[in-house]
């Protein structure tokens, strides 16, 4: 359950990262997207990867555990 909660936060910021660039280009009226948003954006993306994958990490080292 827990595993699934974190699966969901994560994929949660991810998109909602994505939409915020999306606006940021859209509202823009040069339709660039600014440095912040961005800056912003990375640590979203940051985030997911490292979710993800401390979750994988851990679940196949606790797997490799309980089967011997």
């Amino acid at each position: 359950m827990k595993s699934r909660m974190n699966n969901i936060a994560a994929v949660a910021t991810l998109v909602l990262g994505h939409v915020l660039v999306f606006l940021d280009f859209i509202l823009s009226e040069q339709h660039v997207i600014h440095e912040p948003t961005l800056w912003y954006f990375g640590q979203c993306c940051i985030l997911f990867g490292t979710v993800i994958g401390v979750i994988r990490y851990v679940d196949g080292k606790l797997q490799s555990v309980f089967k011997e």
